[in-house]
């Protein structure tokens, strides 16, 4: 971890899996951004999140314990924050992407030196969007709630991402993707 510690607790996360953690962690995002990066620490607990937007020089530190856990309401997760699919309002009818949500759990957008690490866990609460499995086709019916957040985590046009050690469970849908990234 670097020198520049931004430890979510102090920002007023609480942590219960019930209040909504999303502002206080975005806020030490933003106070590692402004401090010219550095490593934001989350001990642990489970946080209740909807989009957050990683910044440049960033390390997102999950100590073992920590779950990030995704929001099901819908109004968390800002569809201006997210990565909208290259040419889906191009006005192709026939593209398979034009119903694709632009909304994601955690984004990156032309970004350098972003690293998620630690020992915790990312989940996306998929459980809540999908109906029930069906064993003749190996899938789930869905949408079974209408609307679903779309990929988890999104790294767009970033170069120099790690992601490691680290457990990404029960997406919504994609669990992570890289476009455009070196």
């Amino acid at each position: 971890m670097s020198s520049n510690i931004f430890n979510i607790r102090e920002f007023g996360v609480v942590g219960d899996g019930k209040k909504k953690d999303t502002a206080a962690i975005q806020s030490a995002i933003d106070a590692c951004a402004k401090a010219g990066g550095g490593t934001v620490y989350c001990p642990p607990g489970t946080y209740l999140i909807g989009t957050l937007v990683l910044k440049n020089r960033l390390t997102l530190h999950l100590e073992s314990g920590c779950v990030l856990q995704g929001s099901t309401d819908r109004a968390d997760y800002p569809k201006e924050l997210g990565t909208p699919q290259p040419n889906v309002d191009s006005g192709d009818e026939n593209n398979c992407f034009a119903s694709i949500s632009p909304e994601h759990l955690i984004v990156a957008k032309n970004l350098e030196d972003v690293t998620i690490t630690g020992g915790g866990r990312i989940d996306g609460n998929g459980d809540f969007f999908f109906g029930e499995f069906n064993p003749e086709v190996h899938y789930y019916t869905l949408p079974a709630k209408g609307w679903r957040p779309f990929r988890m985590m999104v790294f767009r046009e970033c170069r120099n991402i790690t992601i490691e050690k680290v457990t990404i469970t029960n997406s919504p849908a994609w669990t992570v993707w890289l476009s455009g990234c070196e």
